[in-house]
């Protein structure tokens, strides 16, 4: 989120444009359809991405999330996301070494 938000202070891109690219990227909604039929999930094919962004609504479905580094090395969070995955239930365990 720190690069996007670096990327939007400079006039690059906005949260909006990274999202809209995201959404509309063919390969990404094929999949998300290739997933729903062989699974029988529900992914979601189009969602706003930015509120808040960078969130990942998949990881509500697994118990917990591994994440391989050392949590003194994970890059901080801002708060909204953080809330986000909390309201959510989501997990995360970081494994690294």
């Amino acid at each position: 989120a720190h690069l996007l938000e670096e990327l939007s202070a400079s006039g690059c891109i906005t949260p909006e444009e990274v999202c809209a690219q995201a959404l509309g990227f063919r390969p990404r909604t094929e999949a998300i359809g290739r997933v729903n039929l062989a699974f029988g999930q529900e992914l979601l094919r189009a969602r706003d991405l930015t509120r808040p962004f960078g969130k990942m609504d998949v990881l509500r479905h697994s118990d917990v999330t591994l994440v391989t580094t050392i949590e003194e090395l994970q890059d901080a969070a801002p708060h909204e996301l953080l809330d986000a995955y909390l309201e959510d239930g989501v997990r995360f365990e970081a494994v690294g070494p």
